[in-house]
């Protein structure tokens, strides 16, 4: 099992050290959501990438190719899903006064309008759910230097 890992090394490194980082990323954010009780903070967010994503697939629909054609890249809709991420996360971590919703119900709302909005966005497109899926996949296996 090392040999193989060793022997993948030089064409999969970048992968490597891409998930690896990642995993150690996460395991320190997983201790701080716990500890702030904010557990479902991560379905939230992965909707929100997943409305970015929806979003600029229906831009690059609308708008025509010719005129952008910068505007039809994949990085473009990994930036929106980065950017849509990080809205979704700043919109729950605002503390909010007494008598406002708690960061659960703040959460949740982020959760389901981001779920709702990103199904009827692409609800009539040839590609739907099936891109967005694809363009999650790739991220790790498709790693370059830049990403890591």
């Amino acid at each position: 099992m090392i040999a193989g890992f060793l022997a993948s090394w030089p064409l999969f490194y970048q992968a490597y050290l891409t998930a690896w980082l990642i995993g150690l990323l996460l395991s320190c954010v997983g201790v701080l959501v716990v500890a702030r009780d904010q557990i479902f903070i991560g379905a939230a967010v992965a909707q929100a990438a997943t409305l970015g994503i929806a979003l600029g697939m229906v831009v690059r629909d609308v708008l025509p190719g010719e005129h952008l054609p910068w505007l039809h890249a994949d990085s473009v809709l990994s930036g929106m899903a980065v950017a849509f991420s990080i809205l979704a996360a700043l919109l729950t971590a605002h503390r909010r006064q007494a008598g406002y919703e708690s960061h659960e119900a703040t959460t949740g709302w982020v959760f389901l309008g981001s779920a709702s909005l990103a199904i009827l966005l692409v609800a009539h497109s040839p590609h739907g759910l099936a891109e967005i899926q694809r363009l999650f996949s790739s991220f790790l296996i498709g790693a370059t230097t830049t990403d890591i």
